[in-house]
């Protein structure tokens, strides 16, 4: 793995069993090789990257439990590990919408037809953007997948993500996220946004 995705893995894991999210960690997939990930992604028509191949040696998203809601698999607030398997479907459905950029893959998704996608295009540079299917614009979020793990490592590691009592879902302060992803992904114009504050 590349260190730096590594380590802020490794840091959400740690901090997804501080908060007793063992449902989640139980069901995390086992990884692929980088060469399996490479393949899957060759055989869809795109190219690999380090973080991509990183964050799915990882693991594979999550098994398929239906005893588990959606909110039993959050990551972090409201998006869930799509297995590659996943991610490639969803890519493939979405395409024929029109509105999804051919060389993105999601990783993330909520279940409600929005995701996080890493651009897999020469120029993309893995860059992630946040689809959300009631808008028309997709907001660049991220340099990169590693740059995304850190700021979530973050916000787990400053207690603003947390376990809400009411629905036992993780959960976050939004205010002092938002100033986080900004002190992150200082060169990010969507955290940059007065209105954000």
């Amino acid at each position: 793995m590349t260190s730096g995705i590594e380590q802020s893995l490794r840091a959400i894991e740690s901090s997804l069993g501080r908060l007793s999210r063992h449902k989640l960690l139980g069901a995390l997939a086992p990884g692929l090789t980088p060469l399996d990930v490479r393949a899957q992604l060759a055989r869809a028509g795109l190219a690999s990257n380090a973080d991509v191949e990183a964050f799915y040696q990882w693991h594979n998203g999550t098994a398929d439990d239906p005893s588990l809601t959606l909110a039993d698999l959050w990551m972090f607030p409201i998006f869930y590990p799509l297995s590659l398997e996943e991610a490639i479907a969803y890519r493939a459905e979405l395409i024929q919408y029109g509105r999804w950029d051919e060389w993105w893959i999601p990783v993330f998704a909520d279940g409600s037809g929005d995701f996080m996608a890493v651009d897999l295009s020469e120029s993309g540079h893995g860059r992630v953007f946040n689809f959300d299917n009631e808008f028309t614009e997709a907001p660049l979020k991220y340099e990169s997948l590693s740059d995304m793990m850190a700021t979530m490592a973050a916000a787990f590691e400053r207690g603003i993500f947390f376990v809400d009592d009411r629905t036992n879902a993780i959960w976050q302060d939004v205010v002092e996220f938002n100033q986080l992803a900004a002190a992150m992904n200082p060169d990010i114009e969507w955290w940059n946004d007065p209105a954000l504050e």
